[in-house]
């Protein structure tokens, strides 16, 4: 089992921190050019978190698939979860954790995790796809939110995040 860390706090905070300082330095001018930027920085933000996101939830879904003895059972699990690009929790967080851990293993994940925050991941998830879609598809003049919400909404995930890894690593040493 691998001991490194997943979820690690430093990857995304530190560029989110330093997006966040440029948005706050131009936020009171008010020129053709600060206006563009303030977008820019809102959408570099956004999509930075959402990457990140999606990125850690494919290593979460690793832990148990790197300790499968057969070649052929590790890579018919890589082609599944290989076709699951997103991070909203039914459709793609939880397929993931089902594939690679099993349901067992899901609902032993979800119930260490806690109703509660798995309520609240949802729910946060659910809104940055909603923004990322409206960032990273369209030209739109307004950007529904700005490098400090973001991190306020990476905030309430980030420990979230951590206990599922948490569970899943307890569940993997159990049973893999």
């Amino acid at each position: 089992m691998s001991r490194n860390y997943i979820f690690l706090k430093k990857e995304i905070a530190a560029d989110l921190f330093l997006i966040n300082k440029e948005y706050q330095k131009i936020y009171f001018e008010n020129t053709p050019r600060s206006t563009r930027l303030l977008k820019i920085y809102s959408r570099m933000a956004l999509i930075n978190l959402c990457g990140w996101v999606e990125d850690e939830l494919k290593k979460l879904g690793n832990l148990s698939v790197e300790n499968l003895k057969e070649n052929r059972s590790r890579d018919l699990v890589n082609n599944h979860t290989a076709k699951i690009y997103g991070f909203d929790y039914d459709k793609h967080l939880s397929l993931r954790l089902i594939l690679t851990f099993g349901v067992h293993g899901f609902e032993f994940i979800e119930s260490k995790t806690g109703d509660a925050n798995i309520a609240i991941l949802d729910s946060v998830l659910a809104k940055l796809k909603k923004w990322r879609d409206l960032a990273a598809h369209s030209h739109a003049n307004v950007i529904q939110c700005d490098p400090s919400r973001i991190i306020l909404e990476f905030e309430k995930i980030f420990p979230i995040l951590k206990k599922i890894e948490k569970s899943a690593r307890k569940y993997s040493r159990k049973h893999f």
